[in-house]
């Protein structure tokens, strides 16, 4: 329940290359290749290259980070960059996202999908096996290639609104107390 295949995020790195956006594939322990055909994709996980000092660089350099929440998307904290999770598994109220796309949780009996509050009651965020959702009647399913696209798109349309301090001021200066 917490890898997430690298395709569902195709579109999304299509949609930021699109944009301008150069896309650095992390991580250690990745089993398949990117396409990068484009040099707007370097896939840092299977480049042979990687080491803590580039690590820290490339975080201190980015915008933001998309991250499926098991990774190292803890230096991007570290760098105060936007904290994007897609396809994101288990804690739904995880307070450093910037924004949150979970994973599609259903109960097996019914199919219907789970609410926020079955989600946080049944403390799916502490669920470390497939078994435990098993246990507790619920299935799950990775967002789509689409959604994850869908999900990007309206991250990079907001981004920033209301979370620069000018415009915040200037909003609220327009109450009066």
């Amino acid at each position: 329940h917490r890898n997430s295949s690298y395709q569902v995020f195709d579109s999304a790195i299509g949609l930021l290359n699109s944009r301008g956006y150069t896309v650095v594939r992390m991580g250690r322990f990745a089993s398949n290749s990117i396409d990068t055909s484009t040099n707007l994709v370097w896939d840092y996980a299977k480049s042979g290259l990687q080491s803590d000092e580039l690590d820290l660089y490339i975080f201190e350099k980015s915008e933001f980070c998309i991250s499926t929440r098991y990774g190292v998307d803890e230096i991007a904290l570290l760098f105060e960059k936007p904290l994007v999770l897609m396809d994101h598994g288990e804690d739904l109220f995880c307070p450093q996202a910037d924004y949150l796309l979970p994973k599609i949780f259903t109960w097996m009996e019914s199919g219907e999908l789970l609410t926020l509050d079955e989600i946080n009651q049944l403390r799916v965020a502490d669920f470390r096996s497939n078994s435990d959702f098993v246990n507790a009647g619920i299935s799950w399913k990775s967002n789509t290639n689409e959604d994850v696209y869908k999900a990007m798109n309206e991250y990079l349309t907001n981004r920033g609104r209301l979370t620069d301090k000018t415009r915040l001021s200037t909003y609220w200066g327009n109450f009066q107390t």
